[in-house]
C-alpha cells in the first residue's frame, strides 16, 4: 500500500510541476509578444522629422569657352538668391541662353521654345564688367555692335525674324568682359532646364555648348 501511495504522489508532483511550467511558458510568451508589440506601436507612432533646407545665397561662376560652359550641371533651389558670373575665356563670342527644348528654325537650333525667366515672370538683374584697356573696350563695344546689328538684319542666324532669337540672352565678345546675373528662384523654375549658345547659326550648341539647371523646392 505504501509503494502505491507513493507512486501516486510522485505522479501528481509530475502533473503538477508540468502544469506550472506550462503556465509559466505561457505567461513569458506573452509577456515577449506584449514587448514586441509596444515597441513597434512606438516605432510607428514615431513622427519622422525632415529638416527644411534654408534658401541660400549661391555665386556660381561660368567659364564660356570653345564650345562648353563650365560647369555644366548646376543645381539651385526655390528661395535661391543666385548670382551666376560669366567670364568668356574663349577666343570668340559666346552667349548664354537659359530655357526648355532648343527650337529648330530653318534646320538650326536657334533659341529656347520656352525662356526660363519669360515663363517664371522673373527679369535677372544684368550687370557688365568694364574693360580697364580702352582699345579692347572699343573693341568689345563693335563686337557687340556688330552682333546686335547681324540680329537685326538676320545674318547672324540665317535669314529670320528678328524676334527668333527671343528670349533673355546675355551676349559676352572675346576678352576680359564678364557679366553677372542676379535673380530669385521662385517656384515657377521647379524642373529641369538648359543652359544653351546658339550662335554661328546654332554651331555653338552643335558642337556641345550646352550645360543643364535642375531646381528643386
Amino acid at each position: 500500500m505504501k509503494k502505491q501511495f507513493v507512486l501516486i504522489g510522485l505522479v501528481s508532483l509530475s502533473l503538477m510541476l508540468g502544469a506550472c511550467a506550462t503556465a509559466a511558458s505561457t505567461e513569458a510568451s506573452e509577456s515577449i509578444a506584449t514587448e514586441a508589440s509596444e515597441s513597434i506601436a512606438t516605432e510607428v507612432s514615431e513622427p519622422i522629422i525632415v529638416e527644411a533646407r534654408e534658401p541660400a545665397q549661391i555665386g556660381i561662376v561660368i567659364e564660356m569657352s570653345e564650345f562648353a560652359f563650365s560647369p555644366n550641371d548646376i543645381e539651385l533651389h526655390v528661395g535661391d538668391e543666385v548670382t551666376f558670373t560669366l567670364i568668356n575665356v574663349g577666343q570668340i563670342e559666346h552667349e548664354l541662353m537659359i530655357g526648355r527644348e532648343p527650337a529648330p528654325i530653318n534646320g538650326a537650333p536657334l533659341n529656347f521654345n520656352t525662356d526660363m525667366f519669360e515663363y517664371a515672370g522673373v527679369e535677372p538683374m544684368v550687370m557688365l564688367s568694364e574693360i580697364e584697356d580702352a582699345d579692347d573696350h572699343e573693341d568689345a563695344n563693335e563686337d557687340a555692335d556688330d552682333h546686335e546689328d547681324a540680329n537685326e538684319d538676320g545674318d547672324d542666324h540665317g535669314d529670320l525674324d528678328p524676334d527668333s532669337h527671343g528670349g533673355f540672352m546675355i551676349y559676352l565678345p572675346k576678352g576680359d568682359q564678364t557679366a553677372t546675373i542676379t535673380f530669385t528662384v521662385t517656384e515657377k523654375m521647379i524642373g529641369e532646364w538648359e543652359l544653351g549658345c546658339f550662335l554661328m547659326d546654332g554651331a555653338h550648341y552643335t558642337a556641345g555648348m550646352y550645360g543643364s539647371l535642375t531646381v528643386r523646392e
